[in-house]
């Protein structure tokens, strides 16, 4: 019970998140900065939402499973990456501005995911207590 509540936290934070960093996108950003800021974060919370489902799909399963969709996670996160950089390219958008779009997404939906995969690491690991 005490993980559920934990994981709808975390889910919760990353909507607000994600939901600031568009307000702050549509406030800030003019012209083919938006067009690779707005393609970045699209892309960003597209993958940070397939890896936190993933990891929710994990929770009550074995450690390899936990490891699978935290390694399925972050490959799925690098093609999206990949195919969002060729198409902000071929699509006249800035690359770099599409990346700041993506990684400002990735670095603190990566912090809270390794928060979720250590507690539940912690959940199913064997442990032994001491005296």
């Amino acid at each position: 019970m005490e993980q559920q509540r934990r994981l709808w936290q975390h889910a919760a934070f990353l909507a607000l998140l994600w939901l600031a960093s568009a307000g702050a996108i549509a406030f800030f950003a003019r012209g083919g900065v938006a067009a690779g800021l707005w393609g970045g974060w699209a892309t960003g919370c597209v993958a940070g939402a397939a890896t936190f489902a993933l990891l929710v799909w994990s929770a009550r399963r074995s450690l390899r499973e936990v490891l699978g969709a935290a390694a399925g996670g972050f490959l799925f996160r690098m093609a999206l990456l990949a195919f969002g950089l060729v198409a902000a390219v071929r699509s006249g958008a800035s690359p770099v501005w599409f990346s700041a779009g993506f990684f400002g997404v990735y670095l603190p939906s990566q912090a809270i995911e390794v928060s979720i995969a250590s507690s539940i690491f912690r959940q199913l690991s064997p442990v032994t207590e001491r005296a």
